[in-house]
């Protein structure tokens, strides 16, 4: 008779956990039944398991031996007074099969479906179980077998009762002398115990009857038992006396059900206690970060425990698994990680089935990634998490051989969640898996403030700075900005240098570097690391053995794999500045290199920190050669005026030489933008400077009269106010280099007037005909939306009536000398041209019917006169930015794109109940290679827009800039625009190109 399984359900539904009932030699029918109680109804009624079944397995025993005492001619052997063996005819079966008709059974579906089984056997039955799953673990195969539980059971053979009967009959048979002592069966499974132990993680438990002479005590416990498991627990009565039981308050019963719950519960306490020890060494590390930049112990549990935070789009979905999330310093990365990880183990701790997170520093990731991958996922139901931080912090080659490793175990595996954390680095700049944190909320950003600030004030955000409402939507900054009110008396700081000084004064308090020279190799370290884009280096780039540990007891400094960087990357800016500082590089060296990006903080801090005359020299080469990248440095780096009223330690004489100094270094840059922004004279030298100081405050004027006067002159009651008609008042305060700023914006509300003017001198010839265009539509008295042809007998004809004696005309934003217009009327009539036409495509349907201005517009037209438009704007932008801007050209984004293809959507107006949305573009520029002499035009005409720009358009336009705009990837970026379609009046190329400049010049802070 073949090994069978009977499933004994509690409910109907199919429960969590199932014990299996495996009984003894010769006792199939009576082992778990005893008067009438049956050891399985006992657990299906036991209320202390509310999710069990019970199955049980039953086999003929009498198999062992029919094959050889059939052939013997033995039908029957007693045994004792009262028990004894018949003898059937075969088949006969040995131990081992039982076992794999026990696989047989467990592997089956009905049973595969429990998530927790465990074993218990009798006797024998025992055996059978345990050689079970040592073959199990032999052949590396996944079970569902949580538990053994063995009573009886001869682990070390039996000589007495029925074995040696059964011995002295077939000494020599290969099943019955398996139960002998020392017996091949025995022995080879007790070696594969050994062999498995120690990766053994089930739970097991050896029970002995007191009397029992067939199984002593000394066989009931296996001799590998160790300190892994308990040794053996006694019940009363013999060899089957163990077995019986009257009520779930019977001594075998109790301490069987109870290692039972144990084994069951074992899981569930050890998951709550991996959980409890995981998230309280995270919190841990949480806080010590945040104490770190300056909180008290209280103000970082609020934080990390009470606050609420959305980085739901930081996690992983079903359709994108993996995921890379690049966090720009101070966005609060590691802070993000922690909040999802602990969420996580909240989630574990809460459901049985969902496994505990999986937290790794990259570096500490077993180099066999698969391997390790196929030992962690051994449930293909469950879904599990893996975060790896620190991606930044191992090398490329191991970073980029991780992602490689997880996009494959994604494709492996369906129920795998990966994230991966990096600070910016080149390999994940553009793929497809990446995710860039974001910043704070303004309402985010003021509420930390505030309350890092003890609520003393309640900030809003427009009091502050642009450039401090831009840079405190990063958590770090926000830290450091309400930590900085309360230690200032609430005085606001003006630009994020002001704000990274006070957070490096902060970091370098906990750090001591006792020698000169190591103090230098951490100077050359940061400057090796920042001319490779902020990258760990190879630790034998920067010194010897003895070198290396010095640097790493600095406390400042971690190794990776051959690598070493900094702990925090303001440490890194900061060693970087004092390369500048003390001349280890040189600023000339660093542009050459095209690596100015990267020294962008290290160039803040300097400017913010550092003595003055080192700043002088380094701004005037970046002013001098990089005027647009200079721009930006100035902005965030040296205070703007407002409430601060400390007094410049400089006199009125020395303010104006320092003033007067930096717009010589800005006019020399500029070239001819100088002439229009700059106070020059006609042969472009800087005018003579006037200077009032009176305690805080700094006024100053350009020189505009006649006579020869001194290039500082201090101002006074005694000046003609006509020869210096514009002033500028302010207090500077005594930060360092002030008087960059000062010069910078000078010129920059002057190039904001021209712009709000359009006063730009006329340099192509499309600005120059629509100008033209305009005016002959004040002159003729029509509206900015006509677009029909003038004849020219009309407009000499106003002009002789209505504009003699007029010396200019007021036509939109800019002022038309009128002896342009009449030179540009005499070269038609030399052209024996009679008739001024619009110099785009003008309206097609004389009536339409709504009163829209574009409704007087057939699609083709509409989609016509925009194509007409883009060409031009883009031949005018180029064109404007080589005349007027040619050393800002390379800060210039549209500039620096071109060639390329503007793709855009123009959707169509819509018509809805009661109003009509007018026609709307949705554009974007894709770079082309440097061997495309012009830009492209692809603008389709749609109902709506046809697709979603999404991540994947962002991906390919970023391989494209990366590949045919290489030296300018690291600034250079992608912008979807959308606006309506404001082109229907009579100059709408040069407000496009004037938009499109001003967006540019905004981005480099040449313009407010």
């Amino acid at each position: 008779m073949a090994l069978n399984l009977f499933l004994h359900r509690k409910n109907e539904k199919t429960s969590d956990n199932l014990i299996v009932l495996v009984h003894g030699l010769g006792a199939s029918d009576n082992t778990w039944v005893h008067d009438e109680s049956s050891w399985i109804d006992l657990f299906l009624t036991d209320d202390t398991f509310k999710n069990l079944d019970v199955a049980e397995i039953i086999y003929d025993t009498s198999h062992l031996a029919n094959g050889v005492l059939a052939l013997m001619g033995i039908k029957k052997i007693k045994l004792g007074l009262f028990r004894s063996f018949t003898v059937g005819k075969g088949p006969f079966t040995n131990i081992e099969i039982l076992a794999r008709e026990l696989k047989r059974e467990i592997d089956s579906k009905r049973i595969k479906q429990y998530k927790n089984v465990i074993l218990l056997g009798h006797s024998m039955g025992g055996l059978v179980a345990i050689r079970y799953i040592l073959e199990e673990f032999e052949n590396n195969q996944p079970h569902n077998v949580k538990g053994m539980i063995s009573l009886a059971t001869p682990y070390n053979g039996s000589s007495h009762a029925l074995y040696s009967q059964l011995i002295k009959s077939i000494n020599k048979h290969a099943q019955i002398p398996s139960l002998e002592p020392n017996s091949n069966f025995l022995d080879g499974t007790i070696r594969l115990w050994q062999k498995h132990l120690d990766k053994m993680n089930l739970d097991f438990k050896f029970f002995f009857g007191t009397e029992d002479t067939i199984v002593p005590e000394n066989s009931a416990i296996p001799h590998i038992v160790s300190s892994k498991w308990t040794g053996g627990v006694p019940l009363p009565g013999d060899h089957s006396g163990i077995l019986k039981v009257e009520d779930h308050s019977s001594t075998s019963y109790m301490h069987v059900s109870e290692t039972v719950k144990e084994i069951f519960e074992k899981d569930t306490l050890v998951k709550k206690k991996i959980i409890d020890e995981r998230r309280k060494l995270t919190i841990a590390k949480s806080i010590t970060r945040l104490k770190a930049n300056g909180l008290d112990r209280e103000q970082a549990i609020y934080l990390l425990e009470n606050k609420q935070y959305s980085f739901e789009y930081l996690k992983p979905t079903v359709e994108k698994r993996l995921v890379v999330i690049v966090g720009e310093f101070g966005l609060g990365k590691s802070f993000a990680i922690d909040k999802i990880y602990l969420d996580l183990l909240l989630k574990a701790d809460n459901e049985s089935d969902f496994p505990i997170p999986i937290s790794i520093n990259a570096a500490q990731l077993d180099t066999n990634i698969q391997s390790y991958l196929e030992n962690l996922l051994v449930d293909n139901s469950s879904e599990y998490w893996i975060i790896i931080d620190g991606m930044d912090e191992v090398s490329v080659s191991i970073a980029s051989n991780i992602l490689e490793n997880m996009r494959i175990a994604t494709e492996r595996w369906n129920n795998l969640r990966i994230i991966l954390t990096s600070r910016p680095l080149s390999i994940f700049k553009e793929i497809t898996e990446r995710i860039n944190m974001k910043g704070l909320s303004e309402e985010e950003a003021l509420d930390l403030v505030n309350f890092i600030n003890n609520q003393r004030n309640h900030y809003h955000f427009h009091n502050f700075p642009k450039e401090i409402r831009l840079v405190i939507q990063r958590p770090l900054f926000a830290i450091l900005l309400g930590l900085y009110l309360s230690k200032k008396n609430n005085l606001i700081p003006t630009t994020s240098g002001e704000l990274l000084s006070y957070l490096i004064e902060n970091a370098l308090e906990k750090v001591e570097i006792n020698e000169s020279h190591t103090e230098q190799l951490l100077i050359n370290l940061a400057m090796i690391s920042t001319c490779q884009g902020n990258i760990p280096v190879k630790k034998s780039k920067i010194g010897d053995i003895v070198e290396i540990r010095n640097l790493l007891n600095s406390g400042i400094i971690i190794e990776e794999n051959g690598y070493i960087s900094f702990v925090l990357p303001i440490l890194n800016q900061w060693f970087a500045a004092k390369a500048l500082a003390e001349n280890v590089i040189d600023i000339n060296h660093i542009m050459d290199k095209n690596n100015l990006d990267y020294w962008k903080y290290p160039l803040i801090i300097l400017i913010t920190i550092f003595k003055e005359n080192k700043i002088d020299n380094i701004l005037s080469e970046i002013v001098e050669k990089e005027p647009g990248f200079a721009s930006i440095l100035i902005e965030e780096s040296i205070k703007k005026w407002g409430i601060h009223t400390d007094i410049t330690s400089l006199s009125a004489q020395e303010c104006g030489e320092k003033i007067r100094m930096t717009m010589v270094t800005w006019v020399k840059s500029l070239g001819i933008l100088a002439d229009f922004i700059a106070p020059v004279d006609m042969h472009r030298n800087v005018l003579p400077i006037g200077v009032e100081k009176t305690n805080e405050w700094l006024s100053t004027s350009w020189y505009r009269g006649g006579d020869n006067l001194s290039e500082i002159n201090i101002l006074d009651q005694t000046i003609n106010w006509f020869d210096w008609p514009t002033s500028r008042r302010a207090r500077p305060g005594d930060g360092s280099s002030w008087y960059w700023r000062w010069a910078l914006e000078e010129i920059r509300d002057n190039l904001t007037n021209i712009f709000k003017k359009r006063e730009l001198p006329i340099c192509t010839e499309i600005i120059y005909k629509e100008l033209m265009w305009s005016t002959t539509l004040k002159i003729a008295k029509k509206g900015p939306f006509y677009t029909k042809a003038i004849y020219l007998n009309e407009v000499k004809f106003n002009l002789e009536r209505n504009y003699q004696n007029i010396s200019k005309i007021k036509v939109s934003k800019n002022y038309v000398p009128m002896e342009m217009y009449i030179n540009y009327i005499t070269d038609l009539e030399s052209k024996n041209i009679s008739v001024i036409e619009c110099p785009l495509p003008g309206k097609d349907i004389d009536h339409p019917i709504d009163p829209y201005i574009w409704s007087a517009y057939s699609d083709e037209q509409l989609h016509l006169r925009t194509l007409k438009i883009y060409h031009e704007v883009i031949v005018g932008y180029k064109e404007i930015v080589e005349t007027f801007f040619p050393i800002l050209k390379h800060r210039l984004r549209k500039y620096v794109l071109y060639p390329y293809i503007l793709k855009g959507d123009l959707i169509l107006s819509e018509n809805f109940d009661m109003h009509s949305v007018g026609p709307r573009l949705r554009w974007h520029l894709e770079p082309l290679p440097f061997n495309h002499t012009e830009s492209i035009i692809d603008i389709k005409i749609s109902k709506r827009e046809q697709v979603e720009f999404n991540d994947e358009n962002y991906y390919e336009i970023g391989k494209k800039i990366k590949e045919y705009r290489a030296q300018d990837c690291t600034w250079l970026s992608t912008i979807r625009e959308g606006q309506s379609l404001d082109i229907f009046e009579d100059t709408p190329i040069t407000d496009t190109i004037y938009k499109w400049l001003e967006k540019d010049l905004k981005s480099i802070n040449m313009i407010k």
